[in-house]
């Protein structure tokens, strides 16, 4: 009997926690600042982020449909030949 081997890759949401520092004059415009930089994370903050960490307990399965009718499961052969995908 012979041994193969595979791998799929999946598309999962995922939340990403973020730690980060302000220096400011007091918690309230600390608070301000850390709301702003949520609201408007585009922009270019001096922001500390000083540690980042997911969440691996909220991983969640992601639907082809949730992705745009984009692929969210591809099944491979240990030597990259696509065997399936769900879309």
């Amino acid at each position: 009997m012979e041994t193969f081997s595979y791998y799929f890759d999946e598309k999962v949401t995922i939340w990403n926690r973020n730690h980060f520092t302000i220096d400011a004059e007091n918690k309230e415009e600390a608070d301000q600042i850390a709301k702003d930089y949520i609201l408007e994370k585009d922009i270019d903050w001096d922001i500390d982020i000083t540690f980042s960490e997911y969440l691996y307990d909220t991983s969640s399965n992601l639907s082809v449909e949730e992705n745009g009718g984009e692929p969210t499961l591809e099944l491979f052969t240990d030597e990259n030949e696509l065997l399936y995908v769900n879309s």
